[in-house]
């Protein structure tokens, strides 16, 4: 829609996130995008995606050292405060994931883009694990750019036992609004060698 006359600082001037939007437009925007990469992805509502959100927690006995690293380590605490957010989300293929957020103001996208910025400083380098095993992880800050007001991306690997599980995390805010995508996910597995009989 058109953006009202305002200073360009003002919500009213955002072509995207004057207000919070409901789920079914939310389903609108990624059912469109999906037609768009040939309708072949996953769409996930609000209610699909609050139960992918619970079942993303950390196993029981899984520790990240130092602590706060959880936020970065874990898909599902990079979305902020969700409980009165609407939510819809789109898989495409295995490596790509585009999840729309919408909040009821701004400042919750506000806050966890600085929240980010902060964490990404403090966890350059961590550790997951147990008494069992511990994977190291480290986070990088990537360039990129969106038409959002604010945009964060950074790559996050974590090696364990001679395999390294990488992947990209890019968020954009406008307004009440985060996009977050998440992708080019890969495994590299140690090679074998040797007799295998």
């Amino acid at each position: 829609g058109e953006a009202a006359s305002a200073s360009p600082s003002s919500a009213a001037a955002l072509a995207v996130g004057q207000e919070q939007y409901t789920e079914a437009e939310l389903l609108t925007a990624v059912e469109a995008v999906n037609a768009a990469e040939g309708g072949t992805g996953v769409v996930s509502d609000e209610a699909a995606f609050r139960q992918y959100l619970a079942d993303q927690s950390l196993p029981e006995g899984i520790a990240i050292t130092p602590a706060q690293c959880e936020e970065i380590a874990g898909f599902a605490t990079f979305f902020g405060d969700v409980e009165q957010a609407h939510m819809a989300s789109l898989r495409l293929g295995d490596d790509q994931k585009l999840t729309l957020v919408s909040h009821p103001d701004a400042t919750v996208p506000d806050t966890q883009m600085r929240d980010n910025e902060d964490l990404l400083g403090d966890c350059v380098e961590f550790e997951m694990g147990d008494e069992e095993f511990t994977a190291a992880g480290t986070t990088e800050r990537l360039d990129v750019s969106t038409e959002a007001p604010a945009t964060q991306a950074f790559s996050l690997t974590l090696t364990a036992e001679g395999a390294t599980l990488s992947g990209v995390k890019v968020s954009a805010a406008s307004g009440t609004t985060g996009i977050v995508v998440l992708g080019a996910v890969e495994l590299v597995m140690p090679e074998l060698t040797g007799d295998l009989d």
